[in-house]
C-alpha cells in the first residue's frame, strides 16, 4: 500500500512521470523508487525517500538505480536540509517487527482508499 500511495500521490490523471528520467507511464507500470535503498529500514517507508520511477531507472543496477539523479531532483523538490536528514536517518538503527509492518500497511491502505475516493478513480 505504501508503494501505491507514493505512485498515486505523485501521479496526474493515472500517469506518472519518472522522477529520474522523465518518462511518462501508466500508474500501474511505474515503481516506487527508493533513493536510500530499501535495506535501510529507517527510510524504507519514509515518504521523503521515495518517488515514482520507471521500471528501467528503478531496476538500473548498472547505474545504481540512478541515485545521483534521484538525489539532485530530491534536493530541488524538498531542499538540501531535508535530503541530509534522510541520509542521516538511513544510517540509523531501526528495529521493526510484525506490528510495525501491519500498522504501516493499515495506515497506507486507508490513505490510498481516501485518495482514490477524492480523485474519483480506482486503480487497484
Amino acid at each position: 500500500y505504501f508503494s501505491r500511495y507514493i505512485r498515486l500521490k505523485h501521479s496526474l490523471n493515472g500517469k506518472c512521470t519518472c522522477f529520474t528520467c522523465g518518462l511518462i507511464t501508466d500508474i500501474k507500470e511505474c515503481d516506487n523508487g527508493h533513493w536510500q535503498k530499501r535495506e535501510h529500514k529507517a527510510t524504507r517507508y519514509h515518504e521523503n525517500n521515495c518517488r515514482r520511477q520507471c521500471k528501467t531507472c528503478n531496476g538500473d543496477t548498472k547505474h545504481n538505480g540512478k541515485q545521483l539523479e534521484f538525489r539532485e531532483h530530491l534536493v530541488n523538490e524538498i531542499g538540501e536540509k531535508m535530503v541530509n536528514k534522510v541520509e542521516l536517518l538511513a544510517r540509523s538503527t531501526f528495529h521493526v517487527n510484525t506490528k510495525f509492518f501491519r500498522d504501516t500497511s493499515d495506515y497506507y491502505r486507508v490513505k490510498v482508499n481516501e485518495m482514490q475516493k477524492k480523485l474519483k478513480v480506482k486503480y487497484w
